[in-house]
């Protein structure tokens, strides 16, 4: 390479560096990875409005019955793994029903007929589950939600 090149070559960096800006503060290391994102199983959306809708997500069923929401909500239902359990979590967080919406999962085929599963949501205010109770519809748990937050079904232990 000419001197004449190098001289060409040295001015082209400075003008890109210029461009760029300095980087030599900029971080080494790949953007921040959402990680409330990593255990979700299954994810379903759908806009919902007075007519209401059922929303389904692998062994969770969401039916919102007509009235239940005055104006149009997108409603997004997440299952995810926690510790252990299959858990729905709803958005908008938070949203009240005029109506009461009905969750159920279904219960799995190696849970015994004598045996309680129930329903619990998450009071992230006390940061623990809370039982809502349940009633058995054929192979499902149901529970009615005035509002949306996370929900799991775990079974209850039943003195023998």
């Amino acid at each position: 390479m000419n001197r004449g090149s190098l001289v060409g070559f040295a001015s082209l960096l400075a003008v890109l560096s210029a461009a760029c800006g300095d980087v030599s503060d900029a971080p080494l290391v790949a953007p921040a990875t959402d990680i409330s994102m990593l255990n979700v199983i299954g994810s379903t959306s759908a806009l919902v409005d007075a007519v209401g809708a059922d929303l389904a997500n692998l062994e969770s069923k969401l039916v919102v019955p007509a009235g239940a929401l005055a104006v149009p909500v997108q409603i997004t239902m997440d299952l995810k793994e926690e510790d252990g359990h299959r858990v729905c979590e709803f958005a908008p967080h938070g949203l009240q029903f005029s109506q009461p919406a009905v969750l159920s999962f279904e219960i799995p085929a190696d849970v015994s007929p004598t045996d309680v599963v129930t329903i619990e949501w998450f009071n992230p205010s006390t940061n623990s589950w809370t039982e809502l109770g349940g009633t058995t519809v054929g192979n499902r748990v149901q529970v009615e939600l005035d509002h949306f937050s996370k929900y799991r079904a775990t079974l209850v232990a039943v003195p023998s």
